[in-house]
């Protein structure tokens, strides 16, 4: 802990590691970070924790598709 108190909480993220003056988080799997994942405690206290977003669904495109046989190409958005 720190003289800024509690680290921020991240939903669907968690801090990958800290000191008394920095705090780095990282997300859960299936999640994105937004923003500066490392913040610093200053005289006004934490700067301002990034956020977690989902990761879109995986999105299954069939190129072709024969009778018996099909060809699938997964993309991953973000």
């Amino acid at each position: 802990m720190s003289k800024c108190g509690e680290y921020p909480t991240v939903l669907n993220g968690k801090i990958a590691s800290n000191t008394s003056t920095t705090v780095e988080y990282e997300c859960l799997g299936g999640f994105y970070i937004s923003g500066d994942p490392r913040i610093n405690c200053t005289n006004s206290g934490w700067g301002t924790a990034p956020t977690c977003s989902v990761i879109r669904d995986e999105i299954n495109i069939f190129r072709e598709c024969l009778q018996v046989e099909c060809v699938v190409v997964t993309v991953l958005f973000r």
